[in-house]
């Protein structure tokens, strides 16, 4: 027997419709979104996206030398390396879920990898005061993430800065970054960092252009000035 053309799309509309209310019913029976995580949500601009970003903190620089000694010249060194943190995005329905947030990994990491913590769905119902028609779905993920570390030395002998920026997760306008002086163990609390360290690279800066002093991968050599 044949279906008339008209009744094949009748039957299709019903089903789409059916299946967005089942959508929205599922959605409205998760939990909403701890207060904790709705208070660091952020609209993605130029989408209907809202992500969270880490609330940011006063890092304490510690002593300083009480007579910083200039250097010649400083280094810089970028790697990448796995990091554990809780990112949470929210979306409205019928937005395609695919490479929302995506766990990623440097190439050269070892094999041991961390097990990624359990997704966690929520609901959002309001953000900033208005109520959605429909609420949000949110998924929290921790990982692991890519990020990329940025350790700098400074030209006195002040304690070296780092920068970490969580990458990878699209769409990501102002990736998490945390910043901090000192070492790698220093490092402020929010977030597990997996090691090792990979891809390595090392830039050397030179303090001083108006000193003779070059400073290359060899490391600081003086040129004699002109005859």
């Amino acid at each position: 027997m044949k279906i008339h053309p008209a009744l094949r799309v009748a039957f299709l509309v019903v089903l789409v419709v059916a299946a967005g209310r089942c959508h929205r019913d599922d959605v409205r029976r998760l939990d909403e979104v701890p207060p904790e995580i709705a208070a660091h949500l952020h609209k993605v601009p130029n989408t209907d996206l809202l992500i969270s970003e880490p609330p940011l903190t006063a890092l304490n620089p510690g002593a300083l030398p009480p007579l910083p000694e200039k250097k010649f010249c400083a280094s810089s060194f970028d790697s990448f390396v796995q990091v554990l943190f809780p990112i949470t995005i929210c979306y409205p329905l019928g937005f395609p879920e695919n490479g929302i947030l995506t766990v990623q990994s440097p190439a050269s990491s070892s094999s041991r990898q961390a097990a990624s913590a359990a997704t966690r769905s929520y609901k959002l119902s309001t953000f900033e005061g208005k109520a959605f028609t429909f609420p949000l779905r949110c998924i929290q993920k921790s990982g692991p993430w890519l990020a990329k570390v940025v350790e700098e030395e400074q030209c006195t002998r002040q304690p070296n800065k780092f920068t970490l920026t969580i990458l990878g997760i699209p769409p990501c306008p102002q990736c998490p970054e945390f910043k901090w002086s000192g070492t790698l163990d220093q490092r402020p609390g929010g977030f597990t960092l997996i090691p090792p360290l990979v891809d390595t690279k090392e830039t050397v800066n030179d303090c001083d252009p108006l000193d003779p002093t070059v400073c290359d991968d060899s490391g600081p050599t003086t040129t004699p000035p002109p005859a």
